[in-house]
């Protein structure tokens, strides 16, 4: 079949001769499917420019953003989100810069990426974890919704040594209004 003959010429590199099956086969998927392992070709060697044209024309606009993302580059992460309109990638990479955020103790800058991504329940769970329950219970109490979770942390802090929520002073200030102006999954390294 003429498909296969496509898959097998692109999975071998040859793509200029998988394009022209591809166009003379009249399927549309198919030409969409070489620009993706053209994409996938390129990212491998490392041209991350090329292999975003190729992800865009496959209409793989996500893939782009995730080679993005890994390699913590996000403001190309952010532009082909942006230009694809996809709100969701535009939530990992503010997930990803606030991991980067956080694995250096820039808890505020962590946080504000997080509230920006709407993703609080991650913030006070980066807290709880590193041991700082005092700004686990601020951002729970200021930004969740979640009753359970306060309470929780409260009895945490209790068990802790701690007295009552208004024996707590904020450690780190509200960062909401504060937010950085632009735009950076949580990044696995």
């Amino acid at each position: 079949r003429l498909s296969d003959v496509i898959d097998i010429a692109a999975t071998n590199g040859a793509f200029d001769f998988a394009f022209e099956l591809a166009r003379a086969s009249g399927e549309t998927q198919k030409t969409l499917d070489v620009h993706e392992k053209v994409a996938m070709h390129h990212e491998d060697e490392g041209d991350f420019a090329t292999a975003e044209v190729h992800f865009v024309k496959a209409k793989k606009h996500r893939e782009a953003v995730l080679m993005y993302v890994h390699n913590k580059d996000w403001d190309s992460a952010e532009r082909v989100a942006n230009d694809s309109g996809d709100k969701n990638s535009l939530q990992d990479i503010l997930i990803g810069q606030a991991s980067q955020a956080f694995a250096k103790e820039d808890y505020q800058t962590a946080e504000a990426f997080l509230l920006r991504a709407e993703k609080q329940e991650i913030a006070v769970d980066l807290y709880r974890q590193s041991g700082n329950i005092r700004d686990a219970i601020r951002v729970a109490t200021e930004y969740c919704a979640n009753s359970q979770l306060l309470e929780e942390l409260q009895q945490e802090y209790r068990d802790q040594g701690g007295r009552t929520l208004e024996s707590l002073p904020p450690r780190v200030p509200s960062v909401a209004t504060n937010a950085p102006s632009d735009l950076r999954s949580i990044v696995e390294s």
